[in-house]
Order: C-alpha cells, then structure tokens, then sequence
C-alpha cells in the first residue's frame, strides 16, 4: 500500500462534478476521489450517479458517508454499497463493536466471491472538526481526543476493520496501539498559507507525511485552486515525497 492523496469532491450537482473533473484531466489519474453525504445525496435528489461518473475517469473512490445505525441495517447497507465498485467505506467508531464486525463479517463472506474486490474499511474516530472541549463538555465523553481516538481504534481493529480516519496528530499513537498496517486516513489537510475552515485539527501534507499518515484527504486547496492540477501535484509532492 502507497500513499495516496484523496480529493474531496464536495459538490452539489453533476455539472460542479464533471466541471472539476474536466479540470483535473492530464493529472495522474490514480488520486481517490471522495464522494461524501452533500454529493452522494445530490445523486440520489437530482438523478446522477457519482460514483459512476467518477468510475468511468478511471478514479477510485473513497465512499465517505460515515454509516452508524443499528448492526443489520449497516452492514446490508454496506452490502448493497459494495456493489457501486467503491474502495473505501467508513463507519461511525462509536456504534459499537457489534455494528462494525458484522460489517466486516459481511464484506469478507461477499469478498470471497470471484471479480469482487475488497474495499478498506475504515472507522471514524473523532471528527477533525472538534475540539477538545466539545468532545467532553457537549458529547460527553471523559477523555482527551487522543485517548478517545485510540480507544475507537483499537475497538476497530478487534472489530475487523482495516484502520481509521482520524486527525495527523493522532496517527502515530494509533499506528503504536495498532500496528503499522493499520491503515490511517486524515483530513483537516491544508497548504500553509490556506484557510482553516471549519477544521480544528489540522495539518499541512508535508506534515502530514512526517506524521507517517498513509492517506489524506484534500478539498477546497484543490477544488477551489485557480490551477486543481498544480495544486493536486503540490499536495501529492509534498506528502509522498521520502523522508531523509
């Protein structure tokens, strides 16, 4: 597994899609693209299939629509999921042990079938966007982040799941409580001289690549580029190139 940068196609129409699209074409066509819940259900309201339309430009797809409901609705829901082609699935962390390994369970028993190929199954930690103080004083949860990340990480794993998203910072402490194998996926990257956002947790992909993260996730620094192409080859220099 190399690393990889992962575009976040946040968009809310099929003209927006194909527009970028259209933009990144000459661009090395192995990027993962992120299909999220603000364009997967643009799809399903206005009549478009994102992921086919991504598909077809030769991109993978991270599929990131953050499933948590009770056990047998997700995991037939990542089931029928499975079938779109996508590479990548992630699910709330915190619905429990249960929820992710029948979907684990699930996926592996579909996995053995001929010409279906596994996708990464990630668990969602905390999300990049909260701080500390939110995660004990609105959620409730008496825990750093950290502690609270490396937690759902390690229930991850015992689960079957194959790694997390979660922010750079927390990557090391999750590869040390789970492996170097498994898998990390971080968002909140930026450029330096980038806005913020509404991330809190976040980091610039060279950083990122110094935190040892093995995928990040990379939106309007690319999207929103005057050059997406120049911006994309930037990020994924900057994150994949070796460490002296």
């Amino acid at each position: 597994m190399g690393k990889n940068v992962i575009i976040a196609c946040d968009f809310n129409s099929e003209e927006k899609l194909k527009e970028f699209l259209n933009q990144m074409e000459g661009a090395d066509p192995n990027f993962y693209c992120k299909v999220g819940m603000e364009l997967f259900d643009s799809g399903a309201l206005q009549g478009f299939n994102p992921v086919k339309i991504i598909k077809e430009r030769g991109h993978k797809i991270f599929l990131d629509l953050k499933l948590k409901d009770i056990p047998n609705t997700v995991s037939k829901t990542a089931k029928t999921l499975l079938n779109s082609g996508v590479d990548m699935i992630n699910f709330h962390a915190d619905g429990g042990f249960k929820m992710m390994k029948d979907v684990s369970d699930v996926i592996n028993e579909v996995c053995t079938e001929p010409n279906v190929n596994k996708p990464i199954l990630l668990g969602v930690t905390v999300l990049t966007s909260m701080s500390e103080e939110e995660l004990r004083n609105e959620i409730g949860v008496n825990k750093t982040i950290m502690e609270q990340v490396v937690n759902l990480a390690k229930l991850c794993k015992k689960a079957g799941l194959d790694g997390v998203v979660c922010s750079p910072q927390e990557v090391k402490a999750v590869k040390e409580a789970c492996g170097k194998d498994f898998i990390t996926v971080t968002p909140g990257i930026r450029f330096a001289d980038s806005k913020k956002d509404d991330q809190t947790r976040i980091a610039t992909p060279d950083y990122a690549n110094i935190l040892g993260a093995d995928y990040i996730v990379v939106g309007r620094p690319i999207t929103e580029a005057s050059n997406p192409i120049e911006a994309y080859n930037k990020c994924k220099k900057d994150f994949t190139e070796k460490l002296n």
